[in-house]
């Protein structure tokens, strides 16, 4: 009944992901690989960095300064991030994600500055960056609600 599944869903989930077959947890974990590749390749392009701005003191007086148009690309010729260097286990109901060497390419960077002294020195121009190797884990664990998986 549903009363028996709802108050029982944690032990029935558990009775579920056990009977997984290595060849079903090998598709689950490439799926999971592909989609994680994908969502990034597809969305950080789309990722809008807000403007910096501030000032700070210098033994020259109070220096002001600005940097905007950080817009994200990937790599010229390559994805962000590729299949390869995302890595999937699932250990009893633990999800674990590892992204590997994600690299992201700023181009035409503006920035500027201006020191507040009797000196007044000022510049600005733009600048190209990148950020390679970037790694980051996450971690999910599948819990039930309402009867069904959830993370």
């Amino acid at each position: 009944t549903g009363e028996f599944y709802n108050s029982n869903s944690n032990q029935v989930l558990s009775i579920f992901m056990n009977s997984w077959t290595p060849e079903v947890f090998k598709e689950i974990t490439l799926s999971i690989k592909s989609e994680i590749a994908n969502f990034l390749n597809s969305r950080l392009s789309q990722v809008s960095l807000p403007d910096a701005q501030g000032s700070t003191s210098s033994g020259l007086g109070i220096v002001e300064y600005t940097i905007s148009d950080l817009s994200i690309t990937a790599p010229e010729g390559k994805p962000f991030v590729s299949e390869e260097e995302v890595s999937v286990s699932i250990v009893d109901k633990t999800v674990s994600i590892s992204v590997k060497h994600l690299n992201i390419d700023l181009h035409n960077i503006r920035w500027e500055y201006e020191q507040k002294s009797v000196s007044k020195l000022s510049d600005s121009g733009t600048i190209d960056a990148s950020l390679e190797n970037i790694s980051f884990d996450l971690l999910f664990h599948i819990v039930s609600m309402n009867g069904a998986p959830a993370l």
